[in-house]
């Protein structure tokens, strides 16, 4: 998630890693996933175009946002969503707040079709704005059948069914297994990783730009450049580490700096991420 400042965002990022929702949509995917087209706005999230009631939306994809889906006033009232008439307890720089809750007959994202889902209202709060190149943001609640394929630098992803014959070409590389050092991220695609300052559990967030650790993880006082940055037993150092000061449940976040040199492919289903031999260029 992109906010005003790095402090601002790991604190409402922390939130939304604990606040895993059950969004109760349908999906269905009956055709070769096609490739879609990414919009890469530094410093906003990258940003594609999916169809909610038949209407074109631009929303943002955030790794680190655990919400199905937010939309905007602007968004939600042009595809007349329903007001389900419930609110859900958010938590930010500014204290407890409730947000709306909507419901979305229909979400196409490329091939894959997505039917009753639940959305929350998208508004700028204490530590946090709305997104310019976008409408809304896409979270990974909707994502957990998928292989997700992040491919930057040729502004692509797909959306791929576990046995889809093209993960072989796409996702052959080092594969990262999801921590489980706690229950408090499983499932999520946080990894455990070796550097200089000790292992981490870093979350793989494309709504950070750089790749981050909290500063008590570290015992660092500046920014670090790691000598090794192993995952999978696959060493991508020396790497730089930004330091934010704040309280998460995890160590820090993997985030664009490393997206585009990489083609990544977030595996839920094997709970993994595979990142490819190739670099991407």
């Amino acid at each position: 998630m992109r906010t005003g400042t790095i402090t601002e965002t790991v604190a409402i990022l922390a939130i939304l890693a604990r606040s895993l929702s059950a969004c109760g949509a349908n999906v269905q995917q009956t055709s070769l996933a096609p490739a879609i087209v990414l919009e890469l706005h530094s410093p906003d999230a990258p940003s594609f175009q999916v169809k909610i009631n038949g209407l074109p939306v631009p929303v943002s994809l955030d790794l680190g946002d655990a919400d199905p889906l937010r939309l905007t006033k602007g968004a939600l009232d042009a595809i007349k969503a329903v007001p389900t008439g419930q609110t859900v307890k958010r938590w930010g720089m500014d204290g407890a707040y409730d947000e709306p809750t909507y419901t979305v007959p229909r979400l196409e994202i490329g091939n894959a079709v997505f039917t009753n889902v639940v959305a929350r209202l998208d508004a700028p709060h204490t530590g946090y704005k709305v997104t310019s190149s976008a409408t809304g943001v896409l979270g990974t609640a909707l994502l957990k059948p998928f292989v997700v394929v992040l491919d930057y630098p040729h502004r692509r992803m797909l959306l791929l069914a576990p046995k889809d014959a093209r993960m072989q070409d796409l996702c052959r590389g080092t594969a990262v297994p999801f921590s489980v050092r706690s229950p408090e991220f499983k499932g999520e695609a946080v990894a455990d990783v070796d550097t200089d300052v000790g292992q981490l559990s870093l979350w793989w967030d494309t709504g950070a730009q750089l790749t981050m650790v909290n500063q008590a993880s570290s015992h660092a006082t500046d920014r670090v450049i790691s000598r090794r940055f192993i995952l999978g037993g696959r060493d991508f150092g020396p790497y730089p580490l930004g330091l934010v000061i704040t309280d998460l449940p995890f160590d820090g976040f993997i985030g664009d700096d490393f997206f585009v040199k990489h083609r990544v492919c977030v595996d839920y289903p094997s709970s993994r991420v595979v990142v490819a031999d190739e670099a991407a260029h």
